[in-house]
């Protein structure tokens, strides 16, 4: 099956505040949804509903939004350029049935005798966002893990966190600023 890949695409200048969120989806890019590795949209939103029948191997895409504004560029701070970090739970406040008896389907190996894997968190250099157009790429896997009932439905939230570093040469005092937003969805893992 075709890998399927949250595309998230980040404006740090889009909102006021210190909190930042990830921009909506429009017709001119995709965001807060599910995609094909085409591009192609599967869902028409965050929220993704997983066939173990049929698994397909998961990802976290994160863009920074282009072009950043005049004089700006990426930074960096102890090596990371960006950071994405995951983190995934049991879904105890979905309405209806959820028979989860994991905090995710992930396992660290990508196989079904792995250890289960809760926490994702990688940091992206500078040099990958500048090879990368500004768009890093986050591997989950493909879920391995369920609760074994027949007609099983394992409801999953899961919280996506990024941190990005940018230059303000204008900025003598503080050059580096630091820009962060956070996204979660929830994935409903069944027959």
């Amino acid at each position: 099956m075709s890998p399927q890949i949250l595309q998230l695409l980040f404006d740090p200048f889009a909102a006021s505040g210190q909190k930042k969120q990830f921009v909506d989806d429009s017709d001119a890019h995709h965001s807060k949804r599910w995609t094909d590795s085409g591009g192609k949209p599967t869902t028409a939103h965050a929220d993704l509903i997983v066939s173990r029948n049929k698994p397909s191997p998961l990802s976290v895409q994160v863009s920074a939004k282009l072009p950043l504004p005049q004089n700006w560029t990426f930074g960096e701070f102890k090596g990371s350029c960006l950071q994405i970090t995951v983190v995934f739970w049991r879904n105890h406040t979905s309405k209806g049935k959820n028979d989860a008896v994991h905090d995710s389907p992930f396992t660290y190996n990508d196989r079904p005798d792995g250890v289960e894997r809760t926490v994702f968190d990688q940091p992206y250099t500078l040099l990958q966002m500048q090879t990368n157009g500004g768009s890093v790429n986050l591997p989950l896997g493909t879920p391995q893990l369920d609760s074994g009932v027949p007609n099983y439905l394992d409801r999953y939230r899961f919280l996506v966190s990024v941190t990005l570093h940018l230059l303000d040469p204008n900025n003598k005092i503080k050059p580096l600023q630091t820009f962060t937003a956070s996204q979660d969805p929830q994935m409903d893992v069944g027959l």
